[in-house]
């Protein structure tokens, strides 16, 4: 079960080696389990911008250069790479960031966007953060909108494959994150064979238990708990599981950012401490049970 693996994470694998535009929408703005080891430790929390640099560092690619319209391109994971980015399309840096618009055609996002794609000199992988607010409407464009989503289309129709230093073959890509899909123009996507879609999903009942019964399975308790409490689990590990299954149960539905938010709550010992007694020390009278807050993402107490 260490081993799961998401299915988008699954489908990133796949299509960054066949597609040279690919879209993430969905669940875009939560935090995520890192299934691998890598660059960055297998279990550590990522959210997404975190998530897609170390994978695609893993990957072999050189160049991993994020972008949005407020800051424009940057590397806020290790700077170096915003750096070696402005060399390859000559831009210059301007405290750690290459400034530059998105709409219109020249000396914009999308302008370098298509220089960097169309080279076959280092790998590269541009990432359009927040991509669902370039525009204000997909159905109503004004031209300079139009110029910069048909340039970006354009660089990834001519995106260069490149041989990396130990002989295998990576695409230049380009990834936009979106809320959804139908934020951006449909004629950018629709009938493309070039783009895929990828769905980024809350976690499944699998990434619950990797989360729970994997490696950070100690800090969702204070030290001095965990400590008490251990012997007596690894004695019973049925019981431990019992609980474990019980908590991934009550967490359906919610996301990493709630689920990883329990680790610095009392609450989570609750459930995973000796329960009834703790109850009782509580005095409820009912069995706990557990809901998600709509003002908050955390665990909510229901007697």
């Amino acid at each position: 079960m260490n081993s799961y693996i998401s299915k988008w994470h699954k489908e990133l694998e796949i299509f960054s080696k066949i597609k040279p535009l690919l879209i993430l929408e969905d669940d875009v703005l939560d935090s995520y389990q890192y299934p691998q080891e890598g660059s960055t430790p297998k279990g550590s929390i990522l959210r997404l911008s975190e998530y897609l640099h170390f994978f695609f560092k893993d990957s072999g690619y050189r160049n991993i250069i994020f972008y949005d319209s407020l800051r424009g391109f940057y590397n806020n994971c290790e700077e170096e790479y915003t750096k070696a980015f402005a060399k390859l399309v000559n831009a210059p840096v301007d405290n750690h960031t290459i400034k530059c618009t998105f709409k219109g055609r020249n000396n914009t996002a999308s302008d370098i966007a298509y220089s960097a794609l169309t080279q076959n000199r280092e790998a590269s992988v541009i990432i359009m953060n927040f991509a669902s607010r370039y525009i204000v409407k997909p159905d109503n464009m004004d031209q300079s909108e139009v110029d910069s989503f048909t340039l970006l289309l354009q660089a990834s129709l001519e995106a260069k494959d490149v041989r990396t230093e130990n002989g295998s073959i990576l695409k230049n890509l380009l990834v936009l994150i979106v809320n959804k899909t139908n934020d951006l123009p449909a004629w950018f996507y629709l009938q493309n064979p070039n783009v895929k879609t990828i769905t980024v999903t809350y976690p499944s009942r699998e990434e619950r238990e990797v989360l729970v019964k994997g490696a950070n399975f100690p800090s969702f308790f204070a030290k001095d708990v965990y400590e008490a409490e251990k012997e007596y689990y690894a004695a019973h590990p049925e019981e431990l599981e019992k609980i474990q299954d019980r908590f991934v149960a009550l967490t359906d539905g919610f996301s990493f950012t709630e689920i990883n938010g329990l680790r610095t709550m009392k609450s989570t010992l609750l459930i995973f401490g000796q329960m009834e007694m703790k109850i009782k020390n509580a005095k409820c009278a009912a069995p706990l049970r557990l809901r998600s807050s709509p003002q908050s993402s955390l665990l909510c107490c229901d007697r």
